[in-house]
């Protein structure tokens, strides 16, 4: 891709950049980063980078026409190759394997000349005894090469005169055992990359592979594997935020298309293992580099290869028996553990909403600041705050509602999987999420109006500006809000799930690490309508640091900044 407006447009780049690495050592993509992410990758000509460590940071100098720009190391997707010294990798073309390559080239062009050079016929003139050409013969020897030499004029046939004989002589490249050789050299090539042979149609060699499926898989294992692990751990490094590796996000090469290679030794180890419940479906999906799918975590027995809830038809009475027969403390941390999954996937969305909001409310009360500080009319600033706010919780409505929406939808399907029921969004549930959106806009909105008016009385408007820039800069604010809200809405969703199928909701635990104020709800089940903490002075026993402030009616967790209890049922 090329860059306008920018002197690298200047350069033509006749290599990919995976050729660079392979060719030249070094493969160096620039960067170049937008607001919330990675806008796009640019490739750059190893010839134009030099690498320098200053201060213990690398460093990229990058020749433009008429300078040099320096890249810090985290805008540079430096992958090394071969003999990597701590600054760059070495060239196995030009530090290696010259001597092999330069065999082959001139191989190459003797063969070239060979043919292009080459009389057919060829071989020796003999005159009658004791006649000579004489003068004649410069000018006889140029018409025969005009007449004769040359690849296109091959087989010409020959007239001679005045007793003249031509005694035809063979030099085949065969019998110069040419063509052995110049195989012999493609081979040496393909061994300096772990290519095999027969990817560049040189059949008939001594290999060890008896059917292509185990070529394949050699060829990924021995060739590819080794790039393509090179560029998955750089592109995870410099592409993917803290947060998106901590959501489980990576980056990686699909090669499944090759490794269809040992499919029969593959599929009869995730058969025996499935038939014995070791692995669920999505266990071998994931193996196998594919998504999970609705359903797939469940595992399974030999009885019809069936899970036991889609057997055969059962009431909704036997159904909540046998689930409540099978309620241990490990069945049910495994059946939240796709809930997880999903809070986890949609962590960042959420991150990234809360911090355009914080940037919007960033921008507006510091432009105001700026314009009220030349005033100083402080009233003014306080006013502006009542109406931006008045009208702010549409703006974070409509930026944070696609996600609460979609993540919402997943978690239901989720708590339906588990309960063995196929029920969507009722009503009910979507009056309850419209509920939840509009609470969680109107308590930000008021949470940032009172961090700034309290602000604005104890340091006037530039401590109002610095708090509105904290929030953009520090991502605790982000990160809390996110953490909180999808452990809630997870909750808030899972229990009208449960609900509306008939159970109860049931306050469950992680384990011995959860807080004494959580441990004293464990097990406790509610129905439609009823509350696990009542409003006010909440000190269970065992609670050593005092009551805890109950504001409403806690329906579900998170009770606390920081929980992680969860939502089951019986």
């Amino acid at each position: 891709k090329n860059q306008p407006n920018s002197d690298m447009t200047s350069f033509t780049w006749r290599e990919t950049a995976q050729g660079h690495i392979l060719l030249q050592g070094n493969k160096f993509n620039w960067i170049e980063r937008a607001r919330y992410g990675v806008k796009s990758i640019w490739p750059i000509h190893p010839s134009y980078v030099e690498v320098k460590k200053i201060n213990r940071q690398l460093v990229y100098y990058v020749q433009e026409r008429t300078s040099n720009r320096i890249i810090p190391s985290k805008d540079m997707l430096h992958v090394p190759g071969f003999g990597f010294n701590g600054l760059t990798g070495e060239s196995v073309i030009t530090n290696f394997a010259k001597g092999t390559i330069g065999i082959g080239l001139s191989l190459e062009e003797f063969q070239s000349l060979f043919f292009e050079q080459g009389m057919n016929p060829g071989g020796v003139f003999y005159l009658p005894e004791g006649q000579t050409l004489g003068d004649n013969a410069e000018g006889w020897r140029a018409a025969v090469r005009r007449r004769f030499q040359g690849g296109a004029k091959h087989h010409v046939p020959m007239t001679l005169e005045n007793g003249m004989k031509f005694d035809q002589v063979d030099v085949k490249l065969v019998d110069a055992q040419f063509l052995d050789l110049v195989k012999a050299k493609k081979i040496d090539i393909c061994g300096i990359f772990k290519v095999p042979p027969s990817k560049i149609s040189i059949h008939g060699t001594n290999t060890n592979y008896n059917n292509t499926e185990q070529e394949n898989l050699s060829f990924v294992n021995t060739c590819l594997l080794p790039w393509l692990v090179r560029d998955e751990q750089a592109m995870n490094a410099k592409l993917l935020t803290d947060a998106e590796r901590k959501a489980g996000f990576f980056i990686k090469y699909n090669v499944s298309g090759l490794l269809r290679g040992d499919s029969k030794a593959r599929s009869e180890y995730y058969n025996k293992m499935f038939q014995v419940g070791a692995m669920s479906p999505n266990d071998i999906r994931e193996k196998e580099d594919a998504n999970p799918i609705e359903g797939g975590d469940q595992y399974f027995v030999p009885l019809n290869f069936v899970s036991v809830d889609r057997q055969e038809p059962v009431s909704l009475e036997q159904n909540h028996k046998r689930i409540k027969e099978n309620r241990s403390q490990e069945n049910i941390l495994h059946s939240v553990r796709t809930r997880d999954r999903i809070i986890k996937r949609y962590y960042p969305l959420f991150e990234n909403a809360v911090d355009k909001i914080t940037r919007i409310e960033k921008n507006a009360v510091t432009r105001k600041v700026d314009q009220f500080n030349k005033k100083r009319a402080f009233n003014d600033l306080e006013g502006f705050l009542h109406e931006f706010y008045s009208t702010f919780d549409e703006k974070v409505k409509a930026i944070i509602a696609p996600t609460f929406r979609v993540f919402a939808e997943s978690i239901q399907e989720a708590a339906a999987t588990e309960i063995g029921d196929k029920i969507g969004i009722s009503e009910d549930l979507e009056k309850r999420i419209n509920d939840y959106i509009n609470g969680f806009s109107n308590k930000y909105v008021r949470s940032s109006l009172n961090q700034l008016l309290d602000q604005l009385k104890q340091g006037g408007p530039d401590a109002v500006a610095d708090r509105a820039t904290d929030w953009t800069i520090d991502p605790t604010r982000a990160q809390k809000t996110s953490k909180n809200e999808t452990v809630s809405m997870a909750n808030m969703v899972a229990r009208a799930s449960f609900l509306a199928a008939g159970f109860s909701a049931v306050w469950a635990i992680r384990g011995d690490e959860t807080c004494p104020y959580c441990r004293s709800l464990e097990g406790m089940a509610v129905k439609s309508g009823q509350a696990f903490v009542e409003p006010g002075n909440f000190e269970p026993e065992g609670a050593d640091s005092g009551p805890m402030k109950i504001r409403g009616l806690t329906k579900y967790p998170a009770l606390h900044g920081g929980c992680d209890c969860f939502i089951t049922y019986k």
